[in-house]
């Protein structure tokens, strides 16, 4: 607490501070002039009220997360711990435009009211009558001891205003209470808690009136991420929020008990708003106890908007960023919507809505190599653009290509790379596969890697690429895209190495087929034509696979081989056979139960018969 000489005269006292104030509020609160004179006419001020003997006494409750300010004028501020701005203006770390105002009566008097107070045509000024509280700070700040303020108010002639602020550590809120007596006759007139509101350092906010109960009123910047409000503990008469012109002009034109009220309402335009409550008393008495007014201030600081996201990913990933939406309470806020933009390397937009816990996960692919900016806002009023208060928040995702993985080994391993789509791998020994249904034993792949021989690929719904070793050497290879199949890979080598180099076929198993059950019962070449041009279902096919590109590549199925070296073509396993069907190329076919290799060129196809019949085979 720092103190200093009270003031010897009390008169000649409220003539200097309120002459003080009274060019205080020329330069920063009456019709204010603009916002860029702030930080001057804070520094106006300070100089100005630290010259001034009618207010000889400044203190401070160091609490923790809140510090308060005073003075002995019934001004006050609040600050965070560590924030460099309070949370009324002037943002200045010493008592600001915030606190007590008083309108008096007395009979007789003209004008019929008096306004006392940083807003009044006179300042409240320290009130030495016997009898009262020793000014200053008690407590330690704990629950059952909380910081205790006290400070003796008084307009000189009419009132003694005890103010009384509370501070309890680890909360966010401070007390507010008000005893009033006379001195003598009986004094009528209004009482107000008041504040020009400057949370987080930023000086506009939007109305929020919750009632509760208990009722709360004030300002709130979702932006910032900041609100500061009355809550209400004696029952106010009046309340208001609006630009902060509005709530003190009230303030100041309350010389008569029939001039305005504040209004009972909020403003819910974002705006540099005030926000104050009054209390209403009339035939006031000397006699104590007198009468209490009491009121609570909350602050809270809160991040309205949060996003998280991996910064570092690998191409051919999807990269998820966590969107999540707070009230001002710091608590979830659900069904907001979040919309999104992302620009860079994988541009996207699109808006997501908040579920029950405040969440919601936003997902992209990322194809290219490079930088994405992710940028978020909360839609709060729904028109689908970002307004100054609704919180906006930009995270970065930067994409690199993959770590290319070891080359295919002759007869053991192979590279596999996704090219597009949804692809699913299951590695030897994890299970058969599903003649229906998920594979059993299937995983997702993305990305590319090296894999062992006998793996098998779902590609049902995706596309890769296969590099194998094209000769026993190993230094070459081949590479053929395979798709809309399930397949296992496998690749014989001589049990000796050869001298020389050998070419090596890679072969591609068809799995995962409907069962031949589902087939009409076989009975000659002609009735399983006929039956299967009856089942145009999804039964008539029981599997298949496309395959496209060069190098030595085989595809099995169940009654005939393809052999190619660089084409188009599709293997499908009928109810009736196996089809082969080449799009562009040559391909070599070897039908099983005729022990016969047939070629087929582009354009054409050719069908190897499941059973065997007088046509023995047909090629068109």
């Amino acid at each position: 607490m720092l103190s200093c000489a009270a003031a010897p005269n009390r008169v000649a006292a409220r003539a200097e501070f309120g002459g003080v104030m009274s060019a205080v509020r020329e330069l920063v609160q009456g019709e204010r002039r603009g916002r860029w004179l702030a930080v001057a006419a804070a520094s106006v001020a300070a100089t100005a009220w630290a010259a001034a003997p009618a207010r000889a006494v400044d203190y401070t409750i160091f609490g923790t997360p809140l510090t308060v300010f005073a003075n002995d004028a019934g001004q006050f501020q609040v600050a965070f711990n560590g924030s460099a701005t309070g949370e009324f203006f002037p943002g200045s770390l010493s008592p600001a435009s915030a606190g007590v105002n008083v309108a008096l009566n007395q009979s007789g008097q003209t004008p019929p009211l008096t306004v006392f107070g940083f807003r009044g045509s006179a300042p409240l000024v320290p009130d030495s009558a016997s009898g009262l509280p020793t000014p200053g700070v008690t407590g330690n700040g704990s629950a059952s001891s909380p910081f205790t303020l006290n400070i003796n108010l008084t307009d000189g002639a009419n009132l003694h205003l005890q103010e009384v602020l509370t501070y309890v550590n680890g909360t966010t809120d401070v007390g507010v209470r008000f005893t009033l007596r006379a001195f003598d006759n009986p004094v009528t007139g209004r009482l107000f808690e008041a504040a020009d509101l400057y949370v987080s350092g930023d000086d506009q906010g939007v109305g929020s009136l919750d009632p509760g109960p208990p009722v709360q009123v004030g300002g709130v910047n979702a932006a910032a991420g900041s609100s500061a409000r009355l809550i209400q503990a004696t029952p106010w008469d009046h309340y208001q929020e609006s630009f902060y012109d509005s709530v003190y002009s009230v303030i100041a034109g309350s010389t008569s008990t029939t001039a305005p009220n504040l209004s009972d309402t909020v403003n819910p335009a974002l705006g540099d708003n005030d926000v104050g409550v009054q209390w209403n008393f009339a035939n006031l008495s000397s006699n104590p106890p007198g009468q209490t007014f009491s009121t609570t201030w909350r602050f809270s600081h809160f991040s309205a908007l949060d996003l998280t996201a991996t910064p570092a990913q690998v191409t051919g990933r999807t990269a998820t960023v966590t969107v999540t939406a707070r009230n001002a309470d710091g608590g979830p806020d659900p069904g907001r919507t979040v919309r999104y933009a992302i620009a860079g390397a994988n541009p996207g937009a699109g808006a997501v809505t908040t579920g029950a816990d405040g969440t919601a996960a936003i997902s992209w692919t990322g194809k290219n190599v490079g930088t994405d900016t992710f940028g978020a806002f909360t839609d709060i009023n729904g028109n689908g653009v970002r307004d100054a208060n609704e919180p906006e928040r930009t995270a970065t995702v930067t994409w690199t290509a993959p770590t290319p993985p070891p080359p295919p080994v002759p007869g053991k391993s192979v590279v596999v790379r996704v090219v597009s789509g949804e692809v699913f791998i299951k590695l030897p020994g994890s299970g058969r596969a599903r003649a229906t249904g998920p594979p059993k034993g299937f995983v997702p792949f993305t990305g590319a890697a090296n894999i062992p021989v006998g793996s098998q690929l779902d590609t049902s719904k995706g596309r890769v690429a296969l590099t194998s070793a094209a000769d026993t050497g190993g230094a070459k290879t081949q590479t053929s895209d395979f798709y809309q199949g399930i397949f296992q890979v496998k690749q014989s080598v001589p049990k000796k190495k050869p001298t020389k180099p050998k070419a090596l076929v890679t072969d591609l198993v068809m799995k995962g087929q409907i069962a031949r059950s589902q087939c009409a019962p076989l009975k000659g070449a002609r009735a399983a034509a006929v039956d299967a041009k009856k089942k145009k279902g999804p039964k008539s096919v029981l599997g298949k696979l496309w395959g496209s590109g060069k190098g030595k590549f085989r595809t099995d199925g169940k009654y005939s081989s393809a052999t190619v070296r660089g084409t188009i073509w599709l293997v499908e396993d009928r109810c009736e056979g196996t089809f082969t069907k080449v799009r562009r190329g040559t391909v070599q076919v070897r039908d099983l139960r005729r022990k016969k290799t047939v070629t087929v060129k582009a354009g054409h196809s050719y069908l190897a018969r499941a059973q065997r019949a007088t046509s023995k085979g047909k090629r068109r």
